[in-house]
């Protein structure tokens, strides 16, 4: 949904979509989960990406407004995204509908859950939750979610691992957007990409 920036959910909306995506017994809960990002933004938006990711739900990232990212000198390159990713990553331009029929394709091939954690839950947790966290079905950012969701984790403690979720993840993710950056140099109006460049 629209303004939905993190599972850990400040508004009603974000409560909305962090219910669904945390109970697999939903009628509501998706068998894939597109992600539509603003290439021009994103880092803000990986955060949202990342945490669905850990959720172990199929997930496809639609990477928007990527001329207006590299009108603003932010250059992507879209191949090592998708492999630091582990995850179908399609450019569209929902403005002009352009790269929908690919997205579209997306729909009818197997996408392949990532398994390898961005984060260790348990490092976020102490080693009481962690026993919960253990003891359920599901990845364990799941069950850290659906824990947290019952209010079984005091207010201050929700806050902390709330806390170092994000930061540490912010840390990942500004790796991600090092190894996905795409050097260019810019004169005037227009943005020449050095492509023989080596990271």
């Amino acid at each position: 949904l629209p303004g939905t920036y993190s599972l850990y959910a400040k508004s009603s909306d974000e409560q909305v979509v962090t219910d669904i995506l945390t109970n697999p017994s939903d009628d509501n809960f998706p068998d894939l989960l597109v992600v539509i990002i603003d290439a021009s933004n994103i880092k803000r938006n990986l955060l949202l990406l990342t945490q669905c990711i850990e959720l172990g739900i199929p997930t496809v990232l639609g990477l928007n407004m990527v001329d207006l990212a590299e009108r603003m000198g932010k250059g992507i390159d879209l191949n090592k995204l998708e492999q630091a990713l582990e995850i179908p990553v399609i450019t569209i331009n929902a403005r002009k509908g352009e790269g929908v029929s690919d997205l579209k394709k997306v729909f009818t091939t197997n996408v392949v859950v990532r398994m390898r954690p961005f984060l260790d839950v348990h490092e976020l947790v102490g080693p009481e939750m962690s026993k919960l966290i253990n003891n359920g079905k599901g990845t364990s950012y799941m069950r850290l979610h659906q824990i947290l969701g019952l209010g079984e984790v005091d207010e201050k403690k929700a806050e902390i691992i709330q806390t170092k979720d994000t930061t540490l993840r912010y840390g990942k993710i500004n790796n991600l957007i090092k190894i996905a950056n795409l050097p260019f140099v810019q004169k005037g109006q227009k943005i020449y990409y050095n492509t023989s460049h080596n990271s």
